[in-house]
């Protein structure tokens, strides 16, 4: 054989051989896709992989299954054309996970609450993460994602939280109508002493006798706002001046008759804050009855009024110079592992406690652009900082309010209210008062009524069941006569926002049921100060 047959024979032999090897390697490189394949149709979770493009290169059947998109039609295509997620609040798109992954270089997940739109339109929760590919070389040659339908998941762990929330519900309630039971008895009592008193001719105790039910009613009145606060946010009614004495005067009371001692320090030129004494004072009170709970043998619960400028802070309060309220105990602590989710409704480190005095408590601070922040003491106990904006200038406690003035007037009103005692009630004292009553169960019969006739005020209560509230009706008499009228707003929820901002919505005023004598003189007296009399232009204008 000669040098050129042979060096044929050995190009010929060295190609049979990378020939060979190819088909080995392809051979190995099929057996490696195959076994992936079977791998991938075991696994429960969707997978779906790209390219470095975010072009579908491979899809198992689980994500056949979930998307409703076969391979064959989806290879090559972009994942978003398949892969189409939206959130599940907003309904908007969320973001392609596949740019996430490049961008952040590493694994990724979706956030909670994501929903994948299927190819019939059908929508599912998914839980979901994306994982870069890499080559030998380290670089990423494409993104693999795993998903799952959690949707029975999440229809499970709902209804688990709803029956929790039912069983604190009938807990609240039940705690609810004890209280008010307890109250009701209170009212009924006194006022039959008081009728047996009269009827004995003992009209100094009568007087003492009815003056306890109002005691009481106050009590009842405070436990229906509570109860509103959780229910609906509970919108306070702002007003500026000092908190030191507020808060001193509710912890007195709120630690009197129990074994422990109150420690109360505020420090010098505190700036005011605006707040709604009520609301504040609710806050307060339940914070030391938090601590007494916390040390069931007594022991000293310490208060401190300071203020803090915030400049940054990893709290959620803006900018700013705050008045921080501290109530401390020497308790044995909430656990730090519990900290986080005091304030979540329904939560409670109380074996019968319905969770919802803390949530109540965030809620009011939180609307009053504050926050409340808790932490363990060193040595034992617990520390709750409620931060409270600070108002520019330094003025009076809002408890240094003059006392009431009776009121006294002449011309006509217009009351409209759907309950007949109300209008009954309200007829008696402003006829008292010197005013010719006009009474109306709806706002319609409030237009009807005001095409013949002009009135110094107009009371609308805001609920009316089946008819014209009073925020529709006064929306129609400024349409009809602008601002010639003065309406006052009425509401059994004293947290409406009407109540709080009554100016905002057009009223001249407002006031919260139930409410006493003494509270509509303050309101006349107040309204009727700083508005003249409206003028008496003809009917129907």
């Amino acid at each position: 054989m000669g040098y050129t047959q042979l060096l044929a024979k050995k190009e010929a032999d060295a190609l049979a051989a990378e020939v060979i090897e190819r088909k080995r390697a392809e051979r190995k490189l099929e057996e490696e896709r195959e076994q992936l394949m079977v791998t991938l149709r075991s696994i429960g979770d969707g997978v779906i992989t790209t390219d470095v493009n975010g072009n579908i290169t491979l899809m198992n059947k689980v994500a056949e299954k979930l998307t409703g998109w076969k391979f064959s039609e989806s290879f090559g295509k972009p994942l978003c054309n398949i892969f189409k997620i939206i959130n599940d609040d907003t309904h908007e798109d969320c973001p392609n996970p596949v740019d996430m992954v490049f961008e952040s270089g590493h694994t990724v997940k979706l956030p909670d609450r994501t929903r994948l739109v299927r190819k019939d339109g059908e929508e599912l929760l998914i839980a979901d993460s994306g994982s870069p590919l890499r080559k030998q070389d380290g670089s990423v040659s494409g993104v693999v994602l795993v998903f799952r339908d959690v949707t029975m998941e999440r229809k499970a762990e709902i209804a688990i939280k709803n029956a929790d929330k039912l069983e604190s519900l009938g807990i609240l309630a039940g705690g609810l109508a004890h209280d008010f039971n307890n109250y009701l008895g209170g009212i009924l009592g006194h006022i039959e002493l008081a009728l047996n008193s009269i009827e004995s001719g003992n009209t100094e105790q009568a007087v003492t006798e009815l003056k306890g039910s109002l005691s009481v009613f106050g009590k009842a009145k405070d436990l229906t706002h509570q109860f509103l606060t959780f229910a609906k946010g509970g919108a306070p009614v702002l007003g500026e001046g000092s908190i030191i004495d507020l808060v001193q005067d509710t912890a007195r009371f709120s630690i009197s008759g129990s074994n422990s001692t109150l420690e109360f320090k505020a420090e010098a030129n505190l700036p005011a804050c605006v707040f709604d004494p009520n609301q504040i004072a609710r806050v307060v009170q339940n914070m030391i009855i938090n601590a007494k709970q916390a040390m069931p043998d007594g022991g000293p619960i310490s208060i401190s009024i300071h203020q803090k400028n915030i400049r940054s802070s990893h709290l959620p309060l803006s900018p700013g110079t705050y008045v921080v309220v501290s109530v401390s105990d020497k308790g044995k602590g909430i656990p730090q592992k519990l900290i986080s989710r005091i304030f979540d409704p329904f939560f409670s480190t109380k074996e019968h406690g319905s969770g919802l005095g803390l949530s109540i408590c965030y809620s009011i601070i939180k609307k009053h652009n504050g926050t409340i922040d808790v932490s363990r003491v060193a040595g034992g106990g617990t520390k709750f900082d409620i931060y409270l904006p600070a108002a520019k200038v330094i003025t009076s406690s809002p408890k240094n309010k003059p006392h009431s003035r009776e009121h006294s007037g002449k011309g006509k009103a217009l009351v409209m209210d759907d309950d007949n005692h109300i209008r009954e009630f309200l007829a008696y004292i402003l006829k008292s008062m010197g005013y010719e009553v006009v009474c109306a169960t709806d706002g319609s019969q409030v237009l009807q009524i005001m095409k013949n006739q002009t009135f110094k005020f107009i009371m609308l209560d805001l609920t009316i069941p089946g008819g014209m509230g009073g925020a529709e009706t006064s929306l129609e008499i400024r349409k009809l006569y602008g601002d010639r009228d003065i309406i006052l707003a009425m509401s059994g929820y004293a947290d409406d926002c009407i109540i709080s901002e009554p100016q905002r919505y057009k009223f001249n005023g407002s006031i919260s049921k139930p409410f006493r004598i003494n509270e509509i003189h303050d309101m006349l007296n107040h309204i009727l100060a700083a508005k003249p009399s409206p003028r008496s232009p003809s009917p129907g204008l």
